[in-house]
């Protein structure tokens, strides 16, 4: 641009010179003094516009100097790094970032001392099964309450079975608490359940919580269990009904307002009673003509007594057994055996006999008929592999096999 302007100005004493020449044509040295004064000019504002030239360069160079050492300044910065990785080229990006302001968040409540919350079903699914479902199916209970805060955890299948299913998150013990809502949703109010309802807790395969069946016009049950150090958190649900007309089962029960806290609460208590592990709660190494479920048909006594805690063992024909593949870390397998209502007074055509074998060993006996109470049980499993539970009696009544013998609530301790 200064090279531009000298052109002008060098143009503009021409012009001067010009016109002195024709006003001063008589007189050569005004002539010669205005070239010499001109060129005088010429140079001294070359050199000067040179010396501008190289200052405004200087200038622009400090500048962008500046803001290369901040961008190097960036680059050495970690939270700089990370953010520019998370966002190049990946759709991810911003749930990324989120994640981490939480963190961040979660980090600040609790130097204050602050519970910081965050809902179970925004975590990462480690394990899910096909009969159950995350998602906001069941947002209103059977009281018209609206559960619209975070997803919610309910069996359900395509199938003709109860529904039995359950979903792992992890958890990385970071959390103490755990606290959430179980009720029946409103689609499922004073219905005939195919099934009863079941909810159980794990945290790294050790049971934490085992609610009360729940149906029909039952109120919610609120429940809030310790977490402390978990890493593996474990939900086993079943229970539900058929519309008939092809939708599959509807759930009879939800879990609701699945909240994670870093705050322990001191209302928590561990149930002493509870075992360590379901046995039924693992999956079938083998079986034959036996199902283990909660079904409602067998789960009353002849006394009367309902049964929910753990699912019902009973054969399907004659005899059945299942087996179980377990770790050599429990000593006791206590449960009930019990004959079902439906076969209440009947005449067995075999007897009615549960057998336990422990690695193949039979550790354990027990027949009933058909007019005995309930008996609780243990049997010895200390080094088990392998426990199988055989069953055998019953009868056939209106053309169906009832069983003659159930057994039930099958705790490892």
């Amino acid at each position: 641009m200064w090279n531009v302007i000298t052109a002008a100005l060098l143009l503009v004493m021409i012009f001067i010179l010009y016109a002195i020449k024709k006003s001063r044509a008589d007189n050569p040295l005004i002539l010669a003094f205005a070239g010499v004064i001109l060129l005088i000019m010429t140079y001294l504002f070359s050199k000067n516009a040179g010396e501008l030239w190289l200052h405004t360069n200087a200038s622009a160079s400090t500048i962008s100097a500046s803001e290369k050492t901040h961008s190097v300044s960036d680059d050495n910065d970690p939270q700089k790094k990370e953010a520019d990785h998370l966002s190049d080229g990946n759709d991810d990006a911003h749930t990324a970032v989120s994640d981490t302001t939480i963190n961040s968040d979660d980090q600040e409540d609790i130097e204050d001392g602050k519970p910081a919350e965050t809902y179970l079903t925004s975590l990462k699914q480690t394990e899910i099964n096909k009969f159950i479902k995350v998602d906001k199916y069941c947002e209103k209970d059977n009281r018209g309450d609206i559960y619209s805060q975070g997803l919610n955890i309910y069996p359900r299948s395509d199938g003709f079975s109860s529904g039995r299913g359950f979903v792992e998150y992890a958890l990385t013990g970071k959390y103490k608490t755990l606290k959430g809502t179980l009720y029946v949703p409103y689609e499922s109010r004073n219905k005939q359940f195919k099934s009863r309802s079941m909810f159980r807790i794990y945290g790294d395969n050790q049971l934490l919580y085992t609610a009360p069946a729940i149906e029909g016009k039952d109120k919610p049950v609120d429940f809030a269990i310790n977490v402390e150090d978990v890493r593996f958190l474990e939900i086993h649900m079943q229970g539900g009904w058929y519309k008939g007309d092809g939708t599959g089962l509807i759930p009879c029960i939800c879990a609701g307002n699945l909240i994670l806290s870093t705050e322990s609460d001191a209302s928590i208590t561990k149930d002493p009673s509870l075992p360590k592990l379901y046995l039924t709660d693992l999956p079938l190494y083998d079986s034959k003509s036996l199902f283990s479920s909660q079904i409602i048909d067998y789960l009353s006594d002849i006394d009367g007594n309902k049964y929910y805690r753990g699912d019902v063992i009973a054969n399907g024909d004659k005899t059945g057994f299942a087996e179980f593949q377990i770790d050599d870390e429990y000593s006791t397998l206590k449960g009930t055996a019990y004959v079902p209502s439906d076969s209440a007074g009947k005449d067995f055509k075999q007897e009615a006999c549960v057998k336990i074998y422990v690695n193949d060993e039979l550790k354990k006996e027990i027949t009933l008929d058909s007019k005995d109470s309930p008996i609780e049980f243990s049997a010895d499993v200390s080094g088990a592999e392998f426990i199988k539970i055989e069953v055998s009696g019953g009868l056939y009544y209106k053309g169906d096999w009832i069983p003659g013998i159930c057994v039930t609530d099958l705790g490892l301790y």
